[in-house]
C-alpha cells in the first residue's frame, strides 16, 4: 500500500526550511518547531526571546514565565498552512502558565501539526483508505527568578512524529517515531522610570531541542532542530506607561550539522560528516560548514519588528525575517494587531514573503489568550 498523496506531504515536510533542493538548508526532523505559534510574535517578524512575557512565552523563552503578573493564562492558537493549496493542514498551539509564587512559574504546552486527510493507494493505484498523518510536542516548563531583574528556565518536551499514519513506503511500513528533548533559556529585564517617561530593557537567550535523533526507520534518523536564539528589546514608556513602542531584534542558528559537500561516489569533498552526537554537534556546528565562516554566517537568521500598545489594550505590529536564500529563503515582512477586553486577549497576524515562499502565501494566524488576575 503506498500513500497516493505523498509527493504533496513530502513537499509540505521540507517547506519549512527549504525552498529547492540544490540550496545548502540544514535539514532537520520536524522543522515545525521552527515556526512561532503565537499571532504576536509572528506579527513582529517571528521575535520573541526577550518581549514581554504572554501565554506564548513558553515557546518564545520559557523563563520569562517567571516574570508574569497574572495567576493564571491559557492561550490558543491557529493557523491554516496554504489554505490555496490545500484545507486541512494547520498548526494548532493550546498553553497554560500557572504562577506558583513571587519568583516561580509553571507552564505547560501543546503545539500540533495536522497533515490533513491523505489518500492510500494500492500499487495499482487503486483507493484504499484515508490517512491522517500528524506530529505534536508536548511541553512542561519550570522558570524561577534568581534576582529581581533575572531568571532561568528549564522545559522538557516530549515528541512524536507519525507522519505515515499506518501507511506504507515501498511495501516497508514506517512506524511512528517518539523523541524526548530539554530546552535552557535566561531572561533579564531592566526597568528606568521617570514621572512622565521611562524605558526597559530586555534581553533574551534560549537553547531549545536539545534531545534525541528522531527515527524514522531502521537506516533513516534526523536530528531535532536544535537552535541558539539570542534577543534583546527596549521600550520606550510614555505618560506612565499608557503608551509603550518597543523595538525587538532576534538571532536564530541551529545547532545541527552542516551539510558536506559529496561527490558523485557519495564520498565528502569538503566539509565534516555529518554522523555525529547530539552532543557533539551542539559544539562542532559553528565550524562545520564547507564554505567556512562566511557560510556559518548565512546560517544566522534575523527576526526584527516593534509593537506599539496603547493602555494595555490595543496593540500594533510590524516586522520583518530573513534567512539567507541558500539556507532555506524564508524573507517575509509581518503585520499584527491585538486588543484586549477584560480577562481576554486577541491577535492577528498577517505574513506578506518577499520570496516564493508557498507555504507563506497568504498565511493568516490567530491567537486567543484568558488571564486570571
Amino acid at each position: 500500500m503506498t500513500v497516493k498523496k505523498y509527493g504533496l506531504l513530502v513537499l509540505i515536510l521540507f517547506s519549512f526550511i527549504t525552498t529547492k533542493a540544490q540550496d545548502r538548508s540544514i535539514p532537520t526532523a520536524m522543522s515545525f518547531l521552527l515556526t512561532r505559534p503565537d499571532a504576536r510574535s509572528t506579527g513582529m517578524g517571528d521575535v520573541g526571546a526577550a518581549s514581554q512575557p504572554d501565554a506564548y512565552a513558553l515557546y518564545s523563552n520559557p523563563s520569562k514565565i517567571a516574570f508574569t503578573e497574572n495567576k493564571a493564562t491559557i492561550g490558543l492558537s491557529y493557523e491554516p498552512l496554504m489554505p490555496y493549496l490545500t484545507k486541512d493542514v494547520s498548526l494548532a498551539n493550546l498553553a497554560g502558565i500557572r504562577k506558583l509564587n513571587e519568583k516561580s512559574a509553571l507552564g505547560l504546552s501543546i503545539y500540533f501539526l495536522s497533515y490533513g486527510k491523505i489518500e492510500g493507494a494500492d500499487d495499482n493505484g487503486n483507493f484504499t483508505q484515508y490517512f491522517y498523518p500528524k506530529e505534536y510536542t508536548v511541553d512542561l516548563s519550570y522558570s524561577r527568578k534568581l534576582s529581581e531583574t533575572f531568571s532561568m528556565g528549564l522545559t522538557a518536551r516530549y515528541l512524536h512524529s507519525d507522519i505515515h499514519d499506518g501507511a506504507s513506503n515501498n511495501n516497508t511500513v514506517v512506524e511512528p517515531s517518539n523523541a524526548f528533548a530539554v530546552d535552557v533559556s535566561a531572561y533579564f529585564e531592566k526597568e528606568q522610570l521617570s514621572s512622565y517617561y521611562g524605558a526597559k530593557w530586555a534581553f533574551g537567550a534560549v537553547i531549545s531541542n536539545i534531545g534525541t535523533k528522531v527515527r524514522y526507520s531502521a537506516s533513516k534518523t534526523e536530528f531535532l532542530p536544535t537552535n541558539l536564539k539570542l534577543g534583546a528589546s527596549y521600550s520606550f514608556l510614555i505618560d506612565g506607561q499608557i503608551q509603550r513602542l518597543t523595538f525587538h531584534t532576534d538571532f536564530n542558528k541551529l545547532l545541527v550539522p552542516t551539510p558536506p559537500v559529496y561527490d558523485g561516489n557519495g564520498q565528502i569533498i569538503d566539509g565534516k560528516d555529518p554522523n555525529r552526537s547530539v552532543v557533539s554537534s551542539l559544539f562542532s556546528s559553528f565550524a562545520d560548514a564547507p564554505g567556512g565562516f562566511s557560510e556559518e554566517l548565512q546560517e544566522i537568521s534575523i527576526g526584527s519588528g516593534m509593537e506599539y500598545v496603547y493602555n494595555d489594550t490595543f496593540a500594533l505590529r510590524t516586522g520583518f525575517f530573513y534567512e539567507n536564500q541558500d539556507k532555506g529563503n524564508r524573507q517575509h515582512f509581518a503585520l499584527g494587531t491585538g486588543y484586549k477586553y477584560k480577562n481576554f486577549g486577541f491577535d492577528m497576524a498577517y505574513l506578506i514573503p518577499v520570496t516564493n515562499r508557498f507555504v507563506l502565501k497568504n498565511s493568516v494566524k490567530f491567537s486567543i489568550a484568558y488571564v486570571i488576575k
